[in-house]
Parts: C-alpha cells; structure tokens; sequence
C-alpha cells in the first residue's frame, strides 16, 4: 500500500493519511485525531511518534512494538490486560476479573488470541480469493468496456460516412445524429464505470482487510487479536458469498444509413440480440406478406399484416380466423 490510513478516521469511513502513531494504543493517527489524542485526559500521557512516511518501514516498527509492549487496565493501571472473560467477550486484569465478572468463564488472553487466529487465517484466506475474484471481475468489466468502445466507435464511424455523402444537404441533421449517439452510449458506459468503481471500492476495502489480518497473524498483539475478534468474525460472515459478477449489461447501438429523402434518414437505434436462430421445417405460401407473428394461447400461428391479424394451425397452416379490428400492424406478441 502507498501510504498508512489513520485507524479512527477509517472507522467512520475516511481515507486519510496517518502521520503518527500511538504506541499505548497501537493506533495510527493523522495530524486531526493526533492533536485531539494528546488533549484527551486519558491518553494525553501516551507516547505518540511521528511516522517517516515510508510504509514498510512504519509498519515494522509497528509489529515490533506491539508484540513487546504490556498493555495494563484502564482501571487498574498496575495489573496488565492479561485475561479474556467470554461470556461479556471482553479483555480483563486479574482485579476486574474478580470484581466485574464472578462466575463468568475467563480464559489467559494468549490461549483466546491462539485460537481466534483460526478465523483470522480464515478471513485471510478468503480476503486473498476474494481479491483474486475481484480482480478478475474487474479485468473483465474492462475488456467489455473496452470491446463497447470498438463498437462505439464503429457505430460513429458509420454515422460520419453516411454523413459525408450527404453533408451539403444534411449538416445539421447529422450534427442531432452524433449527439444522439453519444449521449445513448455514454449513459451505457456510465454504467458500467459506475459498477467498475464498485468493483474497485471493494477491492480497496478487500486488501485493506488482508492486509489487517495477516498483520494480526504475524505479530498482532493477543489484546488486539480478541479486541478485532468482533469485526473478523461480522466480515467472515459477511463474505461467506463469493462477490458478484459484473453483470451490468451495457445496450450496443448500429446505424441504419438512410437516403437523401429527409423523411428516411438514418438514425441510431439500440443494437437487438438474437436469441435464437429458429429451424424451419415445412414451408407454405399464404399470398400475404406479414410484418410480425407469434405463437397463441392455444398454440395456434397468430400473424399479422399492416391492416389485420390472422391465425393459423399450427400443423396445417390454414387461416382459422382474421381480426376485424382496425389500425395499423407491425408486429403481433403473445400476452403471458
């Protein structure tokens, strides 16, 4: 990572850079929460040092120090924090542990800390398959985008060809064309950047998490390891589903040329896939030429012209009934 983030920003969700460190705490602070750590009576007396912006070396010196430091009770400033009470989940001495929690179950901090690094393995090894899927969803999101970039720019090319035979007569109308068919494939790419920032907050948010757990693994001190225990057991939870694929589906889009008669110009239209390639099996000359069908409710032939709608059977093909409605027919579909 380029730069150390200060651990009580991050908490409320900001990404701001860490210039020191508390050694008591073991918490990294930037310049706002470091003036307000050495105002605050209960931990104006911590020894907080500058970091030297380099993160490896900030971060060994972190590891160091957290696993030779003894972190004593608040409370009861001479017993050291060396007991975990399970049934409040909380980090105790051996005076709170008398006082505060008779007949609860308290265990040495070490044997807790040694077995909750099984979820914290656990949540590596999954933050590190996570990132890898991530990764590849990422890649794949880009590829496409880059693919709907080819197409595009094939689409405006066409455009700027139709445009240049018929420029002299149509500038203005071509001018409309373009902007038509940028704004259409603009609001497609909006939207998969928008699912490729996802992509990569949670890839931010992914590494941060390995990261943390492989830094608790090697040399987190057992206090930290329980006081997070919490927070990897949410996110192991939390990420028992693998991440999504990006599935946001961008609309292609293909120009149509038109000709000189302003009232057929081309225009942009989205691009239509096809489902299906259907087989025929048996053809028959009706003497009509339709401009849509479907199949019926009663799995009839149900086609239409552009004056009325007929069905057929399905087997024979013979017209079993015209429609006598009036209007204009272009396609015919079947209601569910």
């Amino acid at each position: 990572m380029d730069s150390i983030l200060c651990d009580i920003c991050k908490e409320s969700g900001d990404t701001t850079t860490a210039e020191s460190r508390c050694i008591e705490c073991a918490t990294f602070l930037c310049k706002y929460c470091e003036r307000a750590h050495r105002r605050f009576t209960q931990t104006k007396s911590h020894q907080v040092y500058k970091l030297t912006g380099t993160s490896k070396k900030d971060r060994e010196r972190a590891r160091k120090e957290s696993k030779l430091r003894d972190v004593n009770c608040d409370k009861h400033t001479d017993e050291e924090l060396n007991l975990f009470c399970t049934d409040d989940q909380t980090v105790v001495c051996n005076v709170c542990a008398r006082e505060n929690h008779p007949g609860h179950n308290i265990v040495d901090i070490e044997e807790v800390a040694d077995d909750e690094k099984t979820n914290l393995r656990l949540l590596q090894g999954l933050a590190i398959q996570r990132k890898a899927l991530l990764d590849d969803n990422l890649e794949d999101s880009k590829v496409a985008l880059q693919e709907y970039d080819r197409k595009t720019r094939a689409l405006l090319d066409a455009i700027n060809a139709d445009y240049d035979a018929k420029r002299r007569e149509l500038e203005q109308h071509f001018d409309m064309l373009r902007n038509n068919a940028k704004a259409k494939t603009d609001v497609e790419v909006d939207k998969k950047k928008a699912k490729q920032r996802v992509i990569e907050g949670d890839i931010n948010i992914t590494e941060d998490t390995k990261q943390a757990a492989t830094d608790l693994i090697a040399d987190g001190h057992p206090i930290e390891i329980m006081r997070a225990s919490k927070g990897t057991t949410k996110k192991l939870n939390d990420w028992k589903e693998l991440p999504e694929k990006d599935t946001v589906e961008m609309h292609t889009f293909t120009y149509e040329p038109g000709t000189l008669d302003l009232t057929n110009m081309g225009h942009v239209k989205r691009e239509l896939r096809n489902l299906c390639e259907p087989k025929i099996e048996k053809r028959t000359n009706v003497g009509t030429a339709f401009t849509g069908g479907s199949i019926g409710h009663d799995n009839n032939i149900v086609v239409c012209t552009s004056t009325h709608i007929y069905t057929y059977d399905v087997d024979s093909f013979v017209k079993q009934h015209t429609s006598t409605a009036d209007g204009t027919f272009y396609d015919v579909c079947r209601i569910q």
